[in-house]
C-alpha cells in the first residue's frame, strides 16, 4: 500500500471492504506530510536562531577586543584607534593586536 496512492488502491482493491482501509492510509499519509512540514518548519527555525546566537557572541566579543585594544592604547598612552575602524577589524587582527599591546605594555615596565 505504501507505493500506491489511494486513488490506484481504489482501482487495484474496489469494494467497500477495503474503502475503510484505504481512508486510513489516506489519514496516515497526510499526518506524515504535515509532521514532515511541521519538522522542517522547526529545523528551519532552530537553524535561524542559532546563526543570531552565533552572530550575537561573535559581536559580543569583537567588541570585547575592541574595548581591549582602546584601554591597553590608553595605557600605553599612545594615539586610540577609531572605535568604528576596530570594529570593520576582523577578530583574528583584533586578537593580534591585543596580544601585540599586551607585550608592549609588559616590556615597558621592565
Amino acid at each position: 500500500a505504501q507505493d500506491y496512492d489511494a486513488e490506484n488502491l481504489r482501482s487495484l482493491l474496489p469494494g467497500i471492504e477495503f474503502e475503510e482501509a484505504i481512508q486510513v492510509i489516506e489519514v496516515i499519509s497526510h499526518k506524515s506530510e504535515d509532521k514532515q512540514m511541521y519538522d522542517q518548519r522547526e529545523k528551519a527555525q532552530r537553524d535561524y536562531e542559532w546563526a543570531i546566537a552565533s552572530a550575537r557572541q561573535e559581536g559580543r566579543e569583537e567588541g570585547e577586543l575592541v574595548g581591549k585594544v582602546l584601554a591597553l592604547q590608553e595605557l600605553l598612552g599612545i594615539p586610540q584607534s577609531n572605535r568604528d575602524d576596530l570594529l570593520s577589524t576582523g577578530k583574528d587582527d583584533l586578537q593580534k593586536m591585543v596580544a601585540d599591546l599586551q607585550s608592549r605594555l609588559r616590556n615597558r615596565h621592565v
